[in-house]
């Protein structure tokens, strides 16, 4: 049987957090003129949200 961690404290606030920054790369990116990529990675470390990065890189043509 597992445990589901995704309703603590801990994870509940990484995982707004992730969300907000989401939303703020899709209004950076999601235009015309952007031409790249885009990375969101979470290191969970026992079922807990350690941390969080974005990567954003731009395609200079």
């Amino acid at each position: 049987m597992s445990v589901k961690l995704r309703e603590t404290n801990t994870n509940q606030e990484k995982i707004e957090r992730i969300e907000s920054m989401l939303r703020k790369i899709y209004e950076e990116t999601l235009e015309r003129g952007f031409f790249g990529s885009v990375q969101i990675e979470f290191a969970v470390q026992d079922g807990t949200i350690q941390s969080y990065r974005r990567r954003i890189e731009q395609t200079c043509k």
